[in-house]
C-alpha cells in the first residue's frame, strides 16, 4: 500500500499529542521486531467540528508500522529528555515503577504510514 501521507504531517501530529498508543506483535519484542505507533488528533474541538461538518479537515489519526532495532544503553541526553516528558507524574508510585530507572532505548524504522480509515469523513 502506497501512502500519500507526508512525513511533516506525522511530525506535526506527534508533536501535538500527549499520548500515543504502542502495539507490539509479541510480548517479547526480541522475537518479533514489528510494532505500531498510533496517535489521534488531540482536543475536543477537532472532533466536534469534524463531526458537525461530516468531514475531517486532516487525518484524524495516523499509524506508523515500524521495525525495531536492538536495545542499547541510553545516552544521558535521551534519559533527561524522556524523564522531562513524564516529570508531571514523578510523585506517583507508577512513575518509579515504570520510568525512574529507565536506562535503555530501542531505535525503530518506520516501514509504512497509514491514516485512520473513516469512510466518507476521510480528508
Amino acid at each position: 500500500m502506497q501512502s500519500n501521507i507526508l512525513w511533516n504531517e506525522v511530525e506535526e501530529l506527534f508533536a501535538k499529542v500527549e499520548h500515543a498508543s504502542l502495539a507490539i506483535v509479541r510480548v517479547n519484542i526480541e522475537c518479533d521486531a514489528r510494532m505500531t505507533l498510533m496517535a489521534a488528533q488531540p482536543g475536543a474541538g477537532f472532533w466536534i467540528k469534524s463531526l458537525w461538518q461530516g468531514r475531517f479537515p486532516s487525518q484524524p489519526a495516523l499509524r506508523l508500522f515500524c521495525r525495531t532495532g536492538l536495545r542499547r544503553k541510553a545516552t544521558q541526553a535521551e534519559i533527561d529528555t524522556f524523564l522531562g516528558k513524564v516529570s508531571l507524574y514523578r510523585f506517583l508510585k507508577g512513575y518509579d515503577l515504570l520510568w525512574k530507572g529507565m536506562n535503555t532505548v530501542r531505535e525503530f524504522e518506520v516501514v509504512r504510514i497509514e491514516g485512520l480509515e473513516a469512510g466518507r469523513m476521510n480528508p
